[in-house]
């Protein structure tokens, strides 16, 4: 399975804010599951609560091995979502949530990310996205700007998005932005409701 030390090193702080907002019998869909780390650990800690993993074909074979080993009752099985062509199901959740994904997709790519989200949120249904951004285009710390060097060598149409265009993003894709949360890092946590 593969890992990744970041996952690991925000996992705690994140189940922290979930606590505070996630009640008994919500249904949580994670978008860019990854690795899985994140929605496993969740899961373990909160068996009150459902999740549902989803990644890409291409790269859902470590979150379906993480899946089955850890055999949770309130973790499904993984499902293929890909942003630009999103699964057609009429399942709705109380939350979508994503980790550090919307800086590994373009800036056309964000709108399918909205889209995806508020296709899978009933109205007053919450989004939870996670990571890193430019606070009117500057960045939050140095490590933020190596971050998005790195990311940008490999692909010059994805990377750091500014707050502002997330949440102006949103807002055109039917979510009303609730609050920014800061987290560990630098990184912050950004609400939004779907209306």
């Amino acid at each position: 399975m593969k890992f990744i030390q970041a996952a690991e090193n925000n996992k705690t702080e994140i189940l922290r804010f979930f606590k505070k907002i996630v009640k008994s019998g919500d249904i949580v869909l994670e978008i860019g599951s990854g690795t899985g780390q994140h929605i496993v650990y969740f899961a373990s800690k909160m068996k009150d609560v459902v999740w549902q993993p989803s990644e890409k074909g291409d790269n859902i074979t470590s979150v379906e091995q993480r899946v089955n080993k850890a055999k949770l009752v309130n973790l499904n099985k993984p499902w293929v979502v890909d942003i630009g062509c999103p699964p057609n199901s009429n399942q709705l959740f109380n939350f979508v949530y994503a980790s550090n994904v919307l800086q590994c997709i373009s800036l056309k790519e964000l709108g399918h990310f909205m889209f995806t989200a508020r296709k899978f949120l009933g109205n007053r249904g919450i989004l939870v996205i996670y990571g890193p951004f430019l606070r009117e285009g500057k960045y939050a710390s140095v490590g933020d700007n190596l971050l998005d060097n790195y990311l940008k060598i490999r692909n010059t149409e994805i990377g750091i998005k500014n707050l502002g265009f997330v949440r102006e993003t949103a807002k055109s894709y039917g979510f009303e932005f609730l609050d920014t949360v800061s987290m560990e890092k630098n990184n912050l946590i950004l609400l939004f409701t779907a209306v």
